[in-house]
């Protein structure tokens, strides 16, 4: 591959992903947080960021995602 092709290429690859994320983040922010949209961004949280897993056991993470996902419903139920 050439220079110039990577170059477009990982330009094009950065914007992808940031654009995702952003979109991903108006998207969590936009909508109306019940219980299984709670868990549902909880899961996705513990199991991309690892500093949200209490443990490396299942049942460590399965405990992180229900006190985060009870964490983010008590917040959006406040609003």
């Amino acid at each position: 591959m050439s220079l110039k092709f990577k170059i477009i290429f990982y330009n094009l690859m950065f914007f992808l992903i940031l654009f995702d994320v952003l979109y991903l983040i108006v998207w969590i922010f936009s909508i109306e947080m019940n219980p299984i949209k709670a868990l549902l961004v909880a899961g996705i949280t513990a199991l991309i960021m690892p500093w949200a897993k209490a443990t490396n056991l299942q049942q460590g993470r399965k405990v992180a995602i229900r006190s985060y996902m009870i964490d983010i419903y008590r917040k959006y139920q406040k609003k």
